[in-house]
This record gives structure tokens, sequence and C-alpha cells, in this order.
């Protein structure tokens, strides 16, 4: 006769601690949509971008739209990783000073935040354009918040210029801008293009190694 009550006390247990896993993965969930809500908030409200390299900047619209910022921090190229507001008038963020060609230069990647989004032709282009430009001024790689597509970018630019590995360079950019977060089809592709910058990088060695 006891056996049955102990095995619907251990019913009972079961069952608190199912809800108590339950009300822990709520509190978990509630929390990180707030920690979220707070980064896009934080992002959307400053004018500072993260500084990347000694020269390379990363930050959202706010940032781009900012000319005193801009001109402080000697900010003259610009990588807008956001569609054109024709095309999108709510994604899109306009380059705002593309009428001062003596003190901008912009560089338009136009792509949305997702999945379906391929961000893989623009990697080389904008890392060329960066090693370009660093010696004529600052550049800043911005998107709506600068958390997933601007950088993507930054990440390719320091795999292929730096020859810093992936995860490496994330961790870097993360270390300066916590709230960065590239979506997963965009790590996939740094991923891919991750392959690509090693094999030329093996195939240049191999070849002076042939010169020399």
């Amino acid at each position: 006769r006891d056996q049955p009550r102990s095995r619907g006390l251990g019913d009972v247990y079961k069952r608190q601690v199912c809800g108590w896993c339950l009300l822990l993965l709520f509190v978990a969930r509630t929390m990180s949509a707030r920690d979220d809500a707070m980064d896009r908030s934080l992002d959307e409200t400053t004018e500072m971008p993260s500084l990347i390299l000694p020269y390379l900047y990363l930050g959202g619209k706010m940032v781009a739209r900012s000319r005193e910022n801009l001109d402080k921090l000697n900010i003259r190229f610009i990588i807008n990783c956001t569609p054109p507001r024709s095309t999108d008038p709510r994604a899109g963020v306009p380059n705002f000073f593309k009428g001062d060609k003596a003190r901008f230069t912009y560089r338009r990647v136009p792509v949305f935040d997702s999945k379906g989004s391929n961000l893989t032709p623009y990697f080389s282009s904008c890392a060329d354009f960066i090693d370009q430009s660093k010696h004529h001024g600052a550049i800043l790689v911005h998107c709506v918040q600068g958390v997933s597509r601007s950088t993507s970018i930054v990440l390719a630019y320091l795999m292929k210029s730096k020859g810093v590995p992936l995860e490496k360079a994330l961790a870097f950019v993360k270390k300066r801008r916590p709230i960065v977060r590239p979506n997963r089809s965009f790590l996939k592709q740094l991923g891919e293009f991750e392959r690509k910058c090693m094999a030329s990088r093996q195939r240049k060695q191999s070849g002076s190694r042939v010169v020399s």
C-alpha cells in the first residue's frame, strides 16, 4: 500500500522540477529578449561608433548621420550596408552626405539582414576598398544597428587583409563592440570566405618558395 504513495510523491516531485525548469527557461528567454532590446536601443541612440582598428570604425545609422562626429573622427570613407530607400524606405539608410564629394566617398552594399541575403560578392571588394582608403582617412562600416551586416564586412576585411581566422576575428570585434551578432547565414558565408582566403595565402606562399 505504501508503494503507490511513493510513486505518487515521486510524480509530484518530477512535476515540480519540470515546473521550475520551465520557469527558468521563461526567465532566460525574457532576459535575452530584454538584452537584445537594450542592445538595439543603445546602438540606435548613440552617435559614436566602435573603434576596431586605428583607421576602421563600426556602427549604426545614427553614427552615419552625425556630421559632427564623422568630422571629429576624420571619417572620410563610408560603407553603407543597407539597401537604398528606393528599394525599401524602412530598411534603407541614406548616404547622408553624398553631396559632399570632396569630403566623403561612399560605397553601398545593398543587402537585407535576412537568411536569404548574400554578402559574399561584397567581401573581397569591400576589403580592398578599406585597404585602399586607410591612407587617406578613417573608414566607417555601418548598417542600421551595427550588429550583423556591417560586422560581417569588417570580419571579411580582417580575414582577407590581416589573415585572422574567423573565430578569432569575431572575438576581436566582439571585445570592441559587444553587441555584434552576424546572422547564421552570414556566418556560413564568412566560413566559406575564410577557406578561400586560406587557400589564396597558401598559393602565394607556395609561389614565393618556388621563386626563392
